[in-house]
């Protein structure tokens, strides 16, 4: 909506919404709330509608999305087959907790694989989780994202993860604690390890976990100020023994899996 008038995007915007109300305004003002003269009025407009939105007006948003996103899976697929036949496609790292439905679904047709970045929440972010899934239809990124797989029928790589800890030095101010908790010390933070990567290797349709990243982020924070513990090391290129150990321990563990099958 907020695109120029004359952009492509609008244009096709109010096409959708001409096709969706049979081109009767009065049937667009009546599901929004709106009082529009005419389709063409709204190509002005810099927003649409007034939240909370109706149940019609939610769909309409929805129904779109998957439109965009279509387009946007379809023209990747197509530009890397062009010279690219047998390489996978793996996705652009959705975001667990915050990824529309429909985008999920418009994307099955043209990736080889589904990548998540997934971050087990904060407990005090979840009734924001609820409202994301049951008022927007977000997926449902609970069960070792079980609804991507079902979603899509296609394999699911963790395209990022890691716990964090206090004991560390760090600040670990950002990302935000009420997103994403941090735990008291390099104990608690090798156990949360091994329960997730078990729970992910338990999983036939997850296909490989990527831990995010080697080496901490500075105390005063990397470009964006980002300030955790997420590394393998520290910034003196010392490592975090107890996680490092069980890392080796889980990752030849998952290989004998894979062997044996």
């Amino acid at each position: 909506m907020k695109l120029d008038y004359d952009c492509l995007g609008k244009i096709r915007l109010i096409q959708f919404l001409k096709d969706r109300y049979d081109e009767d305004i009065s049937n667009f003002n009546s599901a929004w709330r709106t009082n529009f003269d005419s389709f063409e009025e709204i190509l002005y407009q810099k927003r649409l509608g007034i939240w909370p939105y109706t149940k019609e007006a939610r769909e309409d948003h929805n129904d779109f999305l998957y439109i965009v996103a279509e387009q946007f899976f379809k023209t990747c697929y197509e530009k890397v087959r062009r010279y690219d036949t047998n390489h996978l496609i793996l996705g652009s790292r959705f975001s667990s907790f915050v990824t529309p439905r429909k985008v999920v679904e418009a994307c099955k047709d043209y990736v080889d694989v589904v990548s998540v970045n997934h971050y087990p929440p904060n407990p005090l972010i979840l009734p924001i989780q609820f409202i994301m899934q049951e008022i927007l239809d977000f997926i449902n990124p609970t069960d070792f994202l079980q609804e991507y797989y079902d979603v899509t029928n296609k394999p699911v790589l963790i395209s990022e993860f890691y716990f964090r800890a206090m004991d560390s030095g760090l600040p670990n101010t950002k990302p935000y604690r009420v997103l994403m908790p941090v735990l008291l010390n390099q104990k608690q933070r090798t156990k949360c390890f091994e329960i997730q990567t078990l729970g992910f290797i338990k999983k036939p349709y997850i296909v490989g976990y990527h831990w995010f990243g080697y080496t901490d982020q500075p105390k005063t924070g990397r470009f964006d100020g980002e300030n955790s513990n997420n590394g393998l090391v520290n910034v003196n290129d010392e490592p975090y023994t107890l996680l490092v150990n069980k890392m080796k321990e889980v990752n030849n563990y998952a290989h004998s899996i894979v062997e044996k099958n």
